[in-house]
């Protein structure tokens, strides 16, 4: 008897990034801090000063001397964010390429913590998670195959499960790749990259706005980085359908990985799936003798939190409205 090839049911949970990471070694940021590029100026968002108003400096040196302290500026969250401007003359001897350090103001634990202002994640970045699973539109369907086995005038019936890419008119002359992983993988990094998700849905009411921002960063660079390694199989059935393994169990997970190549174009996407059968078949009658056909059964969408995060995070960095509150003397 052929093994039951189940369908795969896509989880609604962040994937992607499109935009490729530098590769070479910087300095960590503190985990007490996280840093968005908005592109015009840097955005530091540090650990419990969301809430209130506060002097940073910014310097290449742990030496504490010769600080020039700057208001803290309001992004269009509503949150307190130190950051970085280079047209800002008070940052004028600042280094971004070196190794820079953040003091707050009257904060003894906020003294001297390093910041990598370079390797953070960008608006864009954040931007494209936002459209992750629906760059490269795709449907789940299921289609009845032959029957593979009679017993006592019982059909047996599979149904198969797939996920069909969708044409339109901007993508019918284009070209499919695929890579499927299944978890758990000889890779470790595609298992930390799904539990990295997993992190995302399991405690997004409690998580302050830079764990998330950092929990972001840290899968871009992963899912970059497994984007560029992937090893990619061409979609080559005539509806760019990508079948379901016939080893698939119920429960089973997959990471798929999708390219979009058209026009001179490379367009990347994902999606996070997981194998689900009813245990009780579904019973007909056809032509006097029964039918079981063993049918699958759709999991609760789980990637509610998530998109509610990656709405909440380009909110935060999409603009920032920096409200310099300069002493009388900086007139000077």
């Amino acid at each position: 008897m052929k093994k039951q090839r189940l369908m795969l049911i896509i989880s609604v949970m962040l994937i992607a990034v499109m935009v490729l990471m530098p590769s070479y070694a910087k300095a960590a940021t503190d985990e007490k801090l996280a840093v968005v590029n908005t592109s015009s100026n840097y955005l530091i968002y540090v650990d419990g000063l969301l809430d209130e108003e506060f002097e940073f400096a910014l310097s290449n040196s742990k030496d504490e001397t010769n600080l020039v302290y700057e208001n803290s500026a309001t992004d269009n969250a509503g949150n307190a964010v130190a950051y970085y401007d280079a047209t800002n003359q008070k940052f004028a001897d600042v280094d971004i390429s070196k190794p820079v350090y953040i003091y707050v103001n009257g904060k003894k634990d906020m003294q001297g913590l390093e910041v990598n202002l370079t390797e953070s994640i960008t608006s864009e970045e954040l931007d494209n998670i936002e459209k992750i699973t629906k760059t490269i539109p795709v449907t789940t369907e299921k289609e009845s195959v032959e029957y593979t086995e009679t017993v006592d005038q019982l059909n047996l019936v599979t149904i198969v499960g797939s996920v069909k890419i969708q044409e339109n008119e901007e993508n019918k002359n284009a070209k499919y790749s695929y890579q499927l992983i299944k978890l758990p993988a000889n890779d470790e990094r595609y298992d930390t990259l799904w539990n990295l998700l997993t992190e995302f849905n399991s405690d997004y009411n409690n998580m302050p706005v830079n764990e998330k921002i950092n929990l972001s960063t840290e899968f871009s660079k992963l899912y970059t980085e497994l984007i560029n390694s992937a090893e990619w199989t061409e979609v080559k059935d005539k509806d760019l359908r990508i079948e379901q393994p016939e080893d698939a169990e119920t429960g089973t997970q997959y990471i798929l990985f999708l390219k979009e190549e058209a026009d001179g174009n490379v367009t990347y996407d994902a999606q996070f799936l997981t194998s689900a059968m009813e245990k009780d078949p579904l019973k007909t009658k056809t032509d006097d003798k029964i039918v079981v056909t063993k049918r699958t059964s759709k999991l609760p969408i789980t990637g509610d939190s998530i998109a509610l995060f990656i709405a909440l995070a380009v909110i935060i960095v999409a603009i920032i409205l920096v409200r310099r509150k300069m002493k009388k003397d900086s007139k000077h």
